[in-house]
């Protein structure tokens, strides 16, 4: 059992109007440091005592005047906040009836008092530390899930069998344009039109963007008539439970797909209108200024395009067949970006200005994409060198001037974002294995029959003690129906007790104080999501069933 190293050890509360009780316990946890003591006579009193210290666990007497045990029981669990508290019934009478209405009212165990010392301690360190494991799993959870949702980035959570999106941020409701709702269910196919994916069903193109088949720039349409966006796709997978999952993070890129579409649109109109001037112009001298003076037209509006774009602009003149390349511009957002003037590196040589250049593989691009014609996109990279240390972004096409033009942008912070995003999720895997093994040890030491069942009624865990009560072997409950392990008597008897269960009525005894089995009375109990879906059912037999 772990606890913060700055924090008290944890409290555990008794509520019993005998003061008798509680120098018993003081006795029983003689010597004792992993937990601390606290005292509340008066039951009037207890719920305020008890949101006031916060206890891990509490000890309640079952008969006490004024407000009884289940009194205070129905009282705490009337509380949302105070729901997974442990609550323990204190005893002197063993009467099955009295244990099941405990039970039935949310207590977390039942003891005679008091019990051996060892079986006591026992029992306490395993609710105080099952509850510290849930507190810090919520703790990571809302840590999580407030990086997910404050992420600029869309991200969407897919079943990897199905193609099925499973979960999004708010990012990717603003992106697509679409509810929560509407997505959770949908296959992923459904963001993009069908002539840019193929016939690929929502699996297929799943697998291709994981394999980094499915390059290049795609559009998400938003059912309103809003323009398309466009995305860039990182495909990462990995596994939750038996499940395989894919983490797809769409950044829009629309900005840089128009910038792109202008400043082509620019070039095109420029050399347009300076070929329409040269052939009206009926002199060579007239046809000189006429192309100057459109010249001039058309650099005044291209350059203020340039100098206002926010994402950064290269633009490139090759040397020695390409063996270098210099800078002929730079504008201003990509002067911020690598923190140079303009003058600093114009005419220069771009393996001067950024040594890392070939390492970063962008000088490989400019070769390939000067020598074909055909653009290219530079996937996020890590660029290093003495000066610099950011992630970066390129997308190189080459003017019909011969001059190679780089776009670019910091994806930096976004990157670290993806990475805090990667390590927070495997931080809450970690506190779900840890609770599943708190869970698993919880169930093996109690003494009574305990098996975990499936909403569909499939064995997904169970206790030595259920296995021995069956008379079969461990191996042959888990993953069985629970319907194929009991007689045909019994097993109707689960059925009827099933259809009973509600969220307002969780637990329900079944088997009439017959014996099947070789076991007593049984008892099932319905764990349920805020939604009212059954997430467990926890079937407990036994004495103290």
């Amino acid at each position: 059992m772990r606890f913060p190293q700055d924090a008290p050890p944890p409290l555990i509360l008794l509520v019993d109007d005998q003061s008798v009780t509680f120098r018993m316990l003081e006795r029983l946890f003689r010597g004792e440091q992993w937990a601390r003591l606290a005292y509340c006579q008066d039951p009037a009193e207890a719920l305020q005592q008890i949101q006031t210290l916060q206890p891990m666990t509490v000890l309640v007497d079952l008969f006490m005047p004024v407000v009884d045990g289940l009194t205070l029981l129905s009282q705490i669990r009337a509380i949302p906040e105070l729901n997974d508290l442990p609550v323990v019934m204190l005893s002197s009478e063993e009467s099955p009836q009295t244990k099941a209405q405990a039970f039935e009212m949310g207590a977390t165990d039942y003891l005679i008092k008091l019990p051996e010392r060892i079986e006591l301690l026992a029992r306490l360190k395993s609710l105080v530390g099952f509850r510290q494991a849930a507190r810090d799993l919520r703790e990571s959870e809302s840590r999580y899930q407030l990086l997910y949702a404050g992420l600029r980035d869309a991200v969407f959570i897919a079943q990897l069998e199905s193609g099925e999106i499973l979960d999004c941020n708010p990012e990717a409701e603003r992106l697509t344009g679409r509810s929560h709702e509407a997505l959770i269910g949908a296959p992923i196919t459904q963001l993009h039109p069908a002539e840019e994916i193929g016939a690929a069903d929502a699996p297929t193109f799943l697998e291709r963007l994981l394999r980094g088949e499915q390059a290049g720039e795609l559009s998400v349409a938003a059912p309103s008539s809003d323009a398309a966006r466009y995305v860039d796709i990182t495909a990462i997978p990995f596994e939750q439970g038996c499940q395989k999952r894919a983490l797809l993070i769409y950044r829009d890129v629309s900005e840089r797909h128009a910038a792109q579409q202008t400043l082509e649109r620019q070039v095109t109109w420029r050399t347009a209108e300076l070929s329409d001037a040269l052939q009206k112009l009926g002199s060579e001298m007239e046809e000189r200024k006429l192309a100057q003076a459109a010249s001039a037209v058309a650099q005044s509006r291209y350059q203020e395009l340039f100098n206002n774009l926010s994402l950064g602009v290269a633009v490139y003149r090759a040397v020695g067949d390409g063996a270098d390349f210099q800078f002929v511009d730079f504008n201003p957002a990509a002067a911020r970006l690598e923190g140079v003037s303009r003058d600093e590196v114009i005419g220069k040589s771009v393996l001067i200005c950024f040594p890392g250049v070939k390492s970063f593989g962008l000088f490989d691009v400019f070769v390939r994409v000067w020598r074909s014609g055909m653009p290219e996109q530079h996937p996020i990279s890590l660029y290093h060198d003495e000066r610099v240390h950011a992630w970066r972004e390129n997308y190189v096409y080459k003017l019909p001037s011969g001059e190679l033009v780089a776009v670019y942008q910091d994806l930096t912070a976004q990157k670290r974002a993806e990475e805090d995003l990667l390590a927070s999720r495997d931080a809450v895997q970690k506190r779900l294995a840890d609770q599943q093994q708190v869970c698993q040890a919880l169930q093996q030491a109690l003494p009574g029959a305990l098996a975990i069942l499936d909403s569909g009624g499939v064995v997904m865990s169970a206790n030595a003690a259920f296995a021995a009560q069956l008379g079969r072997d461990m191996a042959r409950i888990i993953g069985q129906s629970i319907d194929s392990l009991l007689d045909l008597g019994a097993a109707k008897a689960y059925q009827q007790a099933r259809t009973r269960l509600s969220p307002e009525h969780p637990a329900e005894r079944f088997g009439d104080g017959e014996r099947f089995d070789g076991a007593p009375d049984w008892m099932l109990r319905a764990v349920y999501a805020q939604d009212g879906r059954v997430i467990e059912l926890l079937l407990m037999g036994g004495p103290d069933a």
